[in-house]
């Protein structure tokens, strides 16, 4: 899976535009790279690559940032992959952008602590909109879909800057 995020100019020449950057994904539930079918936990398919060799190899393949939701945290609301995103943080071979059950500040600001470069906001960006917004602080870089499916919630990015 890739992650695609459109970066707008800022503070560029006039003859610089907008380019897209490709990030690659990984989805952890339960410590293996996994993919579900339209969003299915009872439709997985498990990959046996380990988390942190498949981070290696995107890396040789010149991606400088991952995008790493954990699907039991976002099933369970809670950060169910801990462990391995903080040993994929640690190898420091990537900027890490994480997303699944950081549902509240305490979640959030672990994750950030635990090395994620960014962290990316789903369900709350949408339920607990006042909450958010108390994490967007200075410091902090937002974005949001120029159109919300009825299918899909919405997403946001806070990042430390």
């Amino acid at each position: 899976m890739v992650f695609a995020v459109l970066l707008p100019e800022l503070n560029c020449p006039v003859n610089v535009r907008n380019y897209v950057r490709l990030i690659p994904a990984i989805d952890l539930k339960a410590g293996h790279c996994v993919r579900l079918l339209h969003g299915n936990f009872a439709a997985e398919t498990r990959y046996g690559t380990d988390p942190a060799v498949l981070l290696e190899r995107y890396r040789a393949m010149g991606a400088d940032w991952l995008h790493l939701v954990d699907l039991d945290g976002a099933k369970e609301g809670n950060l169910g992959n801990r462990a391995s995103i903080e040993r994929l943080a640690a190898q420091k071979a990537v900027k890490l952008q994480v997303g699944g059950g950081l549902r509240n500040t305490v979640a959030v600001s672990q994750m950030l602590d635990l090395g994620a470069a960014r962290v990316v906001i789903g369900s709350a960006a949408v339920t607990q909109v006042d909450q958010v917004r108390t994490w967007l602080g200075p410091g902090c870089l937002c974005g949001a879909p120029s159109r919300i499916s009825p299918a899909r919630s919405s997403s946001m990015c806070c990042a430390r800057m």
